[in-house]
């Protein structure tokens, strides 16, 4: 099939394109990056919450608040790794809302599981003029298939804070669910997936010349073991769990905050039931709407 773009590199070799075009990228936006204070960025409400158990989260969340910023997130590791719903928009405009924040932080890289690295040339022509943002916004759709428009704020935010932008995702192939045997075939590409995303990410991670620190955006049900597979691999990763928002699945720190009529504010919540093997976790809790979609309710009563 002929490749939509001449430039395009091969199918062979789509990773190993994108790892030189990394430090390129990098080495255009090099800053001597300043030691920041921790209270210069956004502070959220932040509370350090034990085990996921609803008695001991209710007490946690409705005690009195700390502050954390994300430059205290990541400034013990190496990179962030965002979790979140993908149907969800809320918690993608909350990450472009920090991007310049989050450049200030000493982050000079997000990497988004949206899209096949293979297909970074199209970041490349949206950067430089040459790929309307509509037929950008089709492109993603086509092949993502889920609402644009809050990855396309994400990537303009990110672009305009001088943080390069670079897709994740392997190529996949299309699974008729009607055919037999089609859940272990899928559960194999899910598999070579994330195996793709870790080798793109520790490259990424591997090859800045800036000092500067990675963050990568990915499903929220990948987040823990993609973090421990960095971790062996070098790389610490703390992470954090976006929730709240119109739609998500829920959890017993969405579900208390609602029991306590609590929903309607933002929290960070630091646990240690998060993955904490990899590295410090946390869950970004954003304000839950009364038409939210919740997803497979939380119970919050004691057992």
């Amino acid at each position: 099939m002929k490749p939509d773009c001449p430039n395009r590199p091969s199918r062979e070799k789509p990773l190993a394109w994108l790892v030189a075009a990394i430090p390129a990228a990098l080495a255009a936006t090099i800053i001597s990056i300043p030691a920041p204070e921790a209270n210069s960025y956004h502070q959220y409400d932040y509370f350090n919450c034990p085990a996921a158990k609803p008695q001991l989260i209710a007490a946690c969340i409705s005690g009195k608040a700390g502050h954390r910023s994300f430059f205290q997130i990541g400034k013990d590791g190496d990179a962030v790794l965002f979790g979140e719903a993908h149907a969800n928009s809320a918690q993608k405009l909350e990450l472009a809302s920090r991007m310049k924040e989050l450049y200030a932080a000493g982050y000079r890289l997000i990497g988004l599981e949206a899209m096949p690295s293979s297909r970074q040339y199209l970041l490349e022509q949206y950067r430089d003029g040459t790929l309307p943002r509509a037929e950008l916004a089709e492109k993603i759709k086509t092949s993502w298939g889920y609402n644009p428009e809050p990855y396309l704020v994400l990537i303009d935010s990110a672009m305009q804070a001088d943080i390069q932008v670079v897709f994740l995702d392997a190529d996949r192939e299309r699974l008729d669910i009607t055919s037999p045997g089609w859940e272990e075939r899928e559960a194999q590409m899910e598999r070579r997936r994330e195996a793709h995303w870790i080798e793109v990410m520790a490259a990424a991670q591997e090859e800045r010349s800036d000092g500067g620190k990675c963050l990568f955006l990915i499903g929220d049900l990948h987040v823990p073991l993609v973090a421990l597979k960095l971790a062996q691999q070098g790389v610490a990763a703390s992470t954090v769990t976006l929730t709240g928002g119109e739609f998500f699945y829920d959890d017993v720190y969405a579900a208390s905050a609602r029991s306590l009529h609590l929903h309607t504010a933002t929290r960070l919540i630091q646990t240690t039931d998060n993955n904490a093997a990899a590295g410090p976790g946390y869950i970004l809790l954003l304000p839950q709407p009364p038409d939210a979609s919740i997803i497979g309710k939380a119970k919050v009563t004691a057992d």
